[in-house]
This record gives structure tokens, sequence and C-alpha cells, in this order.
């Protein structure tokens, strides 16, 4: 059964000590843009182990990663850079947040929101001037590119695979279609990435069966297994047990392989390929090196799927850019009525004697029912970028409506209607 049912099967020991030492080792296009991210003596580390198995003549690089790494390199510098702005702008907006509180409360019996707007400017001062010297400091990629430097240092023009003609493309996307229909492996996953029909190499969809294909005419040419370094966990590549454990690279991967080039197919993580390959090369790498890695790859999977759980909000914004114009139509009537309620709520206020707490929440319910009507008031393109932040300030405006509804103010219960109403429309818009 073993050699029949091969690709059910892991590797013995012997194996896979066999494994690497004959294997073409390719890393993913995820795994070099993350040495954007790592510190020196990890990357030192990295490039070390890499040298080796280039020495080996066992490093080599789909056209495919190549062309990703270099569409994708400039954003992934400019995002590192843009971290420490964006961190400088949440502290500075989180003094004017307090401050704006005493807008909406001046006279608090026991809070001087303008004198702890002051106290948290004082505290975080020397945060922000830690910030600024990290970003001083941090290396200047785009004016001289050491990573690139190594990286092409280490992949010559001679271990860098062909590249695929647009015919080839063509072909490939055809072969996609009717595989991610079927959910045969790799990408899958990747179905619902835009395509630019005018340039099939550009297609982001196809990417990872593009390098799949070119993996394979690499075994096929070699004689040679492959091993696949990539931080990519879909489960179009990685197979999972059900208590979420990794076990390995998807069977029919290796189905695949061993049918076409008659050759074994492992898959690793950036962190294992390095903790592994400095053992099996006899090569000195300092634990803290694997670790970096390691934390960078979970923390990068936690962040990816934290944002699957956006994808029934991906399908609204699908179904609002084919017909924007019949839901804004219908949001616009209700922001209009949300926003004239809620003034009139804070009349009633003013009108009758009411518990002085209720005053904060009818006055940050306006505030908030104009923000959305500014949302909504916009081109369907600039709305539809705004839904979840929509989706999220009306969830908090029905929340406090339902605390307010003690009130017995007809408004309230009028306006959690409304809300309510607008809450269904974006649901309702999910096709």
């Amino acid at each position: 059964m073993k050699k029949s049912f091969r690709e059910y099967h892991g590797f013995t020991e012997e194996e896979t000590n066999k494994l690497w030492t004959e294997a073409i080792i390719v890393l993913d296009t995820n795994v070099l843009l993350d040495f954007y991210c790592f510190g020196k003596d990890t990357l030192e580390d990295y490039y070390n182990v890499l040298r080796e198995v280039k020495k080996r003549k066992q490093l080599w690089m789909p056209y495919q990663v190549g062309f990703e790494f270099f569409e994708n390199r400039i954003g992934i510098i400019s995002k590192q850079l843009n971290q420490y702005d964006n961190l400088l702008k949440y502290l500075d907006t989180t003094k004017d947040n307090i401050a704006n509180l005493n807008n909406s409360s001046p006279n608090h019996a026991h809070l001087d929101f303008a004198q702890i707007a002051q106290k948290y400017e004082k505290a975080v001062k020397p945060l922000k001037n830690n910030v600024e010297k990290l970003k001083a400091a941090h290396p200047d990629h785009l004016g001289d590119d050491k990573v690139l430097a190594r990286l092409e240092e280490l992949f010559d023009d001679e271990i860098v695979g062909q590249f695929y003609d647009d015919k080839q493309l063509e072909e490939i996307a055809k072969q996609g279609e009717d595989r991610y229909e079927k959910k045969i492996p790799p990408g899958y996953k990747d179905q619902d990435k835009k395509e630019d029909e005018n340039a099939p190499s550009r297609n982001r969809k196809y990417g990872d069966l593009i390098i799949w294909k070119q993996m394979i005419e690499k075994a096929k040419e070699s004689g040679k297994p492959l091993i696949f370094i990539t931080n990519d966990a879909k489960d179009d590549w990685v197979l999972y047990a059900k208590d979420h454990r990794k076990l390995g690279a998807k069977p029919l991967l290796k189905k695949e392989m061993i049918a076409e080039a008659s050759v074994d197919f492992a898959l690793y993580s950036s962190d294992e390929f390095l903790d592994i390959a400095h053992k099996q090369f006899n090569m000195s790498v300092k634990p803290q090196s694997v670790q970096e890695v390691k934390k960078f790859r979970e923390l990068e999977v936690e962040r990816l799927s934290s944002a699957q759980k956006y994808n029934p909000f991906m399908r609204q914004i699908q179904s609002f850019s084919k017909q924007p114009n019949l839901y804004l139509d219908q949001l616009h009537e209700f922001t209009h009525r949300a926003r004239a309620l809620s003034r009139e709520c804070l009349h009633q206020y003013e009108k009758r004697e009411l518990p002085a707490a209720a005053e904060e929440n009818l006055v940050r319910l306006a505030h908030m029912y104009d923000d959305i009507h500014r949302l909504v008031d916009r081109s369907p393109n600039a709305f539809i970028a705004e839904i979840f932040q929509i989706e999220k300030m009306l969830m908090r405006c029905n929340h406090m409506l339902r605390d307010l509804e003690r009130l017995e103010i007809p408004e309230v219960s009028e306006l959690r209607h409304i809300t309510g109403r607008m809450l269904d429309i974006l649901e309702d818009s999910n096709i």
C-alpha cells in the first residue's frame, strides 16, 4: 500500500535526510518579501543557510516567484515605513480624542479632559521620540536596497527559471478555471483575486498555479525531488488535521508531482526551513533567529485569519459595486431621516428633565449619524471603501439606542427602527 498510496505517507527519518540532500529547494515569494521585516542577525543567519544551499547546487527560483517579488517589494518597503507614521498619528489622534470629550462634557464633575489630554501628551512624548529615532534608523531600502542586493547575489540568472509567454499563461488560466472549480490544489483559494484580462502574467488569481507548473517542469528536467518553502497557510497548499496541526503538503500535490515528474514533494514554512536546514547542513543558526521568523509568520497567519472573517463583507462590496445606486439611494433616504431624528432627540432632552448621563449618548449619537451621512454621501467607489466603517458605526448606534429606549422618547424608537433598516440593507445586499 505504501508504494501505491505514496502521497498519503509522511517521510521516514532516512527518507527526510535523503530528501534534504538531493532536493531542489524553492522559496515562495512571501518568504523572500519577509526579508524586509527581519532584524540584521536573523537576515545574516538566513543568508548563510541559503549560501550553503546554493553551494550544494540545490537552490532554484521559478520565474514567477521573482516576478511577484519585484511587483510587490516597493509596497512592502513602503508599508514598513508607513507604520512609523501610522503609530505616531494614532498617538496624536488619541490625545485629540481625549480633548474632544471636553466638548461633550465640559463640566464633568470628576474629569478634566483637557488636563488629561495634556498629561497624556507629556507621558507619550518619550515614546514618540523613540519611534522617531527608530524611523530615522530604518534602512533606506528604496534608495539603497541591501536586501535586494543580497538576494540578487544568491539568485543569479543561472538558477532562475524561464518566463512563460502570454500563450503559456493563457493556457494555465484555462486549466486554472477547471482546477479551481474542482478544488484541485494549488491556488483555488485565490479564485476571488482580481485579474487583468489584458495582462495574463499579472493575474494574481493564477500566481500559485504558475509557480506550481514551473516547479513541476524543474523537477522533470532535473529528476530531483522538490522542497517548497512557503508561509502560505491556506489549505490549498497545506494538509491539516482536525485539531489544526500541520501535516505537510496536500496529498493531491504530492500525487501530481509523482505522476508528472516521478519525484517526491515536500512543503515547509520559513521558520521550519531555517531550523531544519541548519541541522541538516551542520550550520550554526541562532535560536532567536528561528524564533523571530516563526513569530513573524504566526502574526501574519493570525492577521490573514482575522481578515477571513470579513469575507461576507467582501461579497457585499462586490454586490454594491455591481448596483451601488440602488443601495445608496435607500441609505441616503434613511441617513437624512436619522440625522433629523437624532437632533430632535437632543431637542426633547432640552425640553424634559432627563438623566444627565443621557446627554452624552445623545450628543454622540448625533455626531455618529452626521459621520454616517458623510460616508454615505460620497461617490459609489468611495462609499464601497467605507462599508466596514459604516456597518460598525450603525451597530454602535443601535447599542446606544437600546440603552436610551428607557427614556421613552418616541424619536429614539423610530431612530432604532431606521438604524435596523440600514443594517438590513447592508445585509440584504450580500447576494
